[in-house]
This record gives C-alpha cells, sequence and structure tokens, in this order.
C-alpha cells in the first residue's frame, strides 16, 4: 500500500469515528453496493470452459466453470468432480493446470 493509500486510509477512519448514525449506515451502504460491483465485475472475467483455481476447504482446487450466476461460479473439481460454488473474487485463472 502506498504511503497516499495509508494517508487516505487513516483520515477516512478517522471520519468514521465522528459520524452519526445516519451517515455510518449511509458508510454501510455505499461499501455494501461497491462490494456488490465487484463481485459482478470478478464474475463477468470468466466464462464456462474457462480452467481456475481456489482455495477450497481442504486445500487448493483446480477446475473448470460449469455455470456463471450473477454473483457466484460453479466450478467442477478437475480431480473428483466436485462441484462447488465458489463467489467471483476468490478465483483465478488456472493457466496450463490441469489440460
Amino acid at each position: 500500500m502506498s504511503e497516499q493509500s495509508k494517508d487516505f486510509m487513516r483520515s477516512t477512519l478517522a471520519a468514521i469515528s465522528h459520524m452519526s448514525h445516519e451517515e455510518l449506515q449511509d458508510v454501510v451502504d455505499a461499501v455494501q453496493m461497491r462490494r456488490a460491483f465487484l463481485a459482478k465485475k470478478a464474475v463477468r472475467s470468466f466464462v464456462v470452459g474457462d480452467r481456475v483455481k481456489f482455495d477450497g476447504r481442504n486445500g487448493p482446487v483446480v477446475g473448470e466453470i460449469t455455470k456463471v450466476n450473477r454473483k457466484n461460479l460453479v466450478v467442477r473439481s478437475l480431480n473428483c468432480g466436485t462441484k462447488w460454488r465458489v463467489p467471483g473474487h476468490m478465483v483465478s485463472p488456472a493457466l496450463g493446470i490441469g489440460a
């Protein structure tokens, strides 16, 4: 994180500490909208058939996307065929793996 980003975070956190309940609710709403936007953007970067990887419950999983939903991807594991519903921000391309 750059020094400019650190300064911005410090001033933002300081401003939050002085906000009223209504102002905090506005900030929470803005954060939720931004998270939803980023989740949908992450999902849109993948298509059915892409090879991806993510951290599953028992370690790394490499799989193929079988379905693209609004916020999640359905990924079939290449090892055992298990299907996972994974948020788009948790998935990254698995170039050259499992081909």
